[in-house]
């Protein structure tokens, strides 16, 4: 991707051009997933993962000069909230790099109420 747009694009422009990448070569991709966060068995706030990839990968996109330790937490919160285990931060900036994170589901500790994990009460939806 990095060779065929120009250098310095938006965030918005590499999620899209990645997207339809991930498409073209025959993989389901959804696009601003909302992961919804709760507490105390409430939904107060939805995140955005930028791409979901085969209901299996998280991708956080970034297009800035380098990660910093924000970029590097923001995955592994978004996978708290979710049964996905697998993500990758990817960087578009002037430099090209990526990060991969996996978090198993056993390891989760995030609650929707004091005995119901967020991670099974998750599991029948269907993006995740």
């Amino acid at each position: 991707m990095s060779n065929e747009l120009r250098d310095r694009c938006l965030e918005s422009v590499y999620q899209e051009s990645l997207r339809i990448a991930l498409v073209q070569a025959g993989l389901k991709t959804a696009a601003e997933v909302a992961i919804p966060v709760y507490f105390r068995g409430e939904v107060v706030r939805n995140f955005r993962a930028d791409l979901v990839v085969n209901d299996c990968v998280l991708l956080e996109l970034k297009a800035v000069s380098a990660f910093d330790g924000a970029h590097e937490g923001q995955l592994p919160h978004s996978f708290r909230a979710t049964s996905l285990e697998v993500g990758l931060l990817l960087n578009f900036g002037p430099r090209a790099q990526f990060k991969r994170f996996i978090l198993e589901n056993d390891k989760k500790k995030i609650r929707v109420g004091p005995r119901e994990s967020v991670v099974d009460a998750l599991r029948n939806r269907e993006w995740i």
